[in-house]
């Protein structure tokens, strides 16, 4: 089984994460507006976003100590997730107050680099020399013998779920009011090189979640938009980048991916055993691939875990922790009929998509890295959902 999921990994962006949280303790102590504001932030969402549905998840997660067979690593996973929930609190607080569009573009800028970073590797068959940079020498390719790239991550799967959130930031940088392809030209270009990273990856699961949330996105922006003739160029310009993605695709091979599609290995027998052990309570969180193990300790270290995030919680923090987060979940696709905010719909369509990839991979539970970038779109929704403005 893969290392990360035997013990306790820390990774680069959670220390990011724990110097948001300590700056913003530290201004907590000298800024009493500051305090003020974050506290009826917390305050309004609790009460208006279902917050508290959140907190008992997390609190719920941190009880499996008391049963899990490696509490140690189930307290860092409770540990990581609450830090993560307090982030989101952070960052709706400041998103309300801030403009966002340079938070988005860094989002947008590191996704395209990943992105053409993985066209790269699949035009090249293989690494492109950024060993320095993080790139490993990956064995992922498709029948047909084409190289998925994986930018300069560990797998193409994490990076599909990167580039995912990314397609729906580069979609928030464009500004409808002045529409026309020269006044959007950072905002496509960028989206594009994101787009063809995420063909690249030939992740089934991350371009299904994709396609699904643009569609209500689509819809919605095509009644809003006042100027037809702006309309008109938006959708120009989207077939133009749609074809030629699709030849890119041709010419990759993704076809060949396309064909297996419904080939997909979910890997659910050797966790449906360890559900059988405990379907209530689960195993605790981050201890499912330890509880495989022990049914096949003869077994190479390669063995998987579900690829379903869903049933992967039912295993590890059982049935009222997933209830808890599909519960979480649905408050949020709730506002797909919700059309008073275009900013929010934006983030529950991306919310959406990252949903449906979860039903096919590991990320965003299994992955502790891809936490992150969950928290993060649930904190962006949560800073314009109360908003009205269109």
């Amino acid at each position: 089984m893969l290392a990360e999921w035997q013990g306790v990994v820390v990774y680069p962006p959670d220390f990011v994460l724990l110097a948001l949280l300590i700056f913003s303790l530290l201004r907590m102590g000298i800024d009493v507006n500051y305090a003020e504001r974050l506290r009826q932030t917390i305050y309004r969402l609790f009460h208006k976003n279902q917050a508290w549905v959140w907190v008992l998840w997390v609190v719920w997660c941190g009880l499996g100590i008391i049963w899990a067979h490696q509490p140690i690593i189930t307290a860092f996973n409770a540990l990581q997730l609450a830090l993560t929930l307090a982030m989101v609190f952070v960052l709706a607080d400041l998103v309300q107050i801030e403009q966002t569009r340079s938070l988005l573009l860094v989002f947008a800028l590191g996704a395209a680099v990943q992105g053409m970073v993985a066209l790269l590797q699949t035009v090249h068959g293989g690494p492109i020399g950024l060993a320095p940079l993080g790139e490993i020498d990956g064995y992922w390719t498709v029948p047909g013998g084409v190289y998925r790239g994986s930018g300069l991550t560990v797998n193409p799967n994490n990076l599909a779920g990167f580039l995912m959130i990314g397609i729906f930031v580069c979609i928030a940088l464009v500004n409808f009011e002045k529409g026309g392809l020269r006044a959007n030209w950072l905002p496509l270009a960028l989206g594009t090189c994101v787009t063809a990273g995420l063909i690249a990856s030939m992740s089934r699961a991350a371009i299904l979640g994709v396609a699904i949330g643009l569609i209500p996105l689509a819809v919605v922006t095509y009644k809003k938009t006042s100027s037809w003739l702006r309309l008109k160029w938006v959708v120009i310009e989207a077939v133009v980048i749609v074809a030629a993605l699709i030849v890119l695709a041709v010419l990759l091979g993704f076809q060949n991916r396309l064909n297996f599609f419904f080939d997909r290995e979910f890997y659910f027998e050797q966790t449906n055993l360890v559900i059988a052990r405990s379907p209530i309570l689960g195993v605790g969180a981050g201890n499912l691939a330890l509880e495989m193990y022990k049914d096949n300790p003869w077994a190479t270290r390669y063995i998987l875990v579900v690829h379903n995030m869903y049933w992967m919680m039912w295993a590890e923090i059982g049935l009222p922790g997933a209830i808890l987060c599909i519960s979480g979940v649905l408050f949020i696709l709730r506002g797909l009929w919700n059309l008073r905010n275009a900013w929010a719909y934006g983030w529950v369509c991306c919310f959406l998509a990252m949903s449906i990839a979860m039903l096919f991979d590991y990320y965003y539970w299994g992955d502790t890295r891809s936490r992150d970038l969950w928290f993060w779109v649930l904190g962006l929704y949560w800073a314009y959902n109360p908003l009205q403005a269109n």
